[in-house]
């Protein structure tokens, strides 16, 4: 047992070594990164924010060890007279962590779906939103499918009113109406969809985790091709899988903007002064499924498409 703790102990003492960034009290005006994980999209965001944010020293943290690797980073980040400038923190775990243990530090946040559900508002948070902006996706929507109208949306109040509240203006700038669909769990998805089935011409599935599944996506793809009306989704996985587009954000864009943000910060704005943005979309799509649903997709909207399946 002995000999296990100190093999512990001797690990934590390696991973403290190896983590980058400066020693404690040496950070001044740099910036601390906390990132969440070390998948291909959350080295996007860093790529972009460090491309962006020139002149400014900074250190990057993962926060996805144990609580001894944490508790080095709480030490590093929180120890000596200088503390950082602001904290960019890439995804939940990383925005929590710092919203806990730094609240005096400026916090700009990314990578995150529902912002307002992890507690990160207030005077000194910002971020950047990982939703492409609704009236982007719906424009696009109309554009490669002129002859929709009327659009399903199902979606849990709790979690996802801001962002109804905001497709609804859009889609009554565009022309468009929403059908909206409240549930409250992944059990109400079928009722849900066979009460608004022929009502609707198109179906926009949004990253809600009281709508989002394997199985409802199945669902909604099953609805989709028989039906005959496009499904929208919002990642390049779901078009892959039989949805007929999406405008999946630009993680590289979302890294720009944070770097924008914190330059602000910087040179003196409050987080709480700045709007919270939302990243430019990728546009992704299936003319398999367009095939299936006896659509033709314009020229200029294939044209603008960075990846088609």
């Amino acid at each position: 047992m002995r000999v296990r703790k100190a093999a512990i102990w001797i690990g934590a003492v390696i991973l403290s070594l190896l983590a980058p960034g400066p020693a404690p009290g040496q950070f001044g005006s740099s910036i601390v990164i906390l990132q969440s994980s070390k998948r291909s999209a959350y080295q996007e965001v860093v790529s972009g924010f460090t491309q962006t944010v020139t002149g400014i020293g900074s250190s990057l943290f993962d926060v996805s060890g144990d609580q001894q690797h944490l508790q080095n980073i709480r030490q590093r980040i929180g120890s000596g007279p200088a503390r950082p400038a602001a904290i960019l923190a890439v995804g939940t775990p990383a925005a929590t962590f710092a919203r806990r243990e730094f609240p005096d530090i400026p916090l700009v946040f990314c990578l995150i779906t529902n912002p307002e559900r992890h507690r990160l508002f207030g005077p000194n948070v910002t971020g950047v939103s990982l939703q492409v902006d609704p009236r982007e996706q719906l424009e696009t929507l109309a554009q490669a499918v002129p002859s929709v109208k009327r659009i399903g949306v199902i979606y849990n109040p709790d979690i996802s009113s801001p962002l109804i509240e905001k497709g609804n203006a859009a889609a009554r700038e565009l022309g468009l109406i929403l059908v909206e669909q409240r549930i409250h769990g992944l059990k109400e998805i079928a009722n849900a969809i066979k009460d608004m089935m022929w009502l609707v011409d198109a179906l926009w599935m949004i990253p809600d985790p009281s709508v989002v599944s394997k199985e409802s996506f199945q669902y909604l793809l099953q609805t989709s091709i028989e039906r005959r009306i496009p499904l929208i989704a919002f990642s390049e996985g779901f078009v892959k899988g039989g949805a007929l587009l999406a405008l999946a954000p630009d993680y590289r864009d979302i890294g720009r903007q944070a770097g924008t943000i914190i330059q602000q910060i910087v040179a003196g704005k409050t987080p709480g002064s700045i709007p919270l943005t939302a990243p430019k979309g990728h546009l992704i799509l299936n003319l398999n499924t367009a095939q299936a649903l006896g659509l033709r997709i314009s020229p200029e909207v294939l044209g603008s498409a960075e990846k088609i399946f």
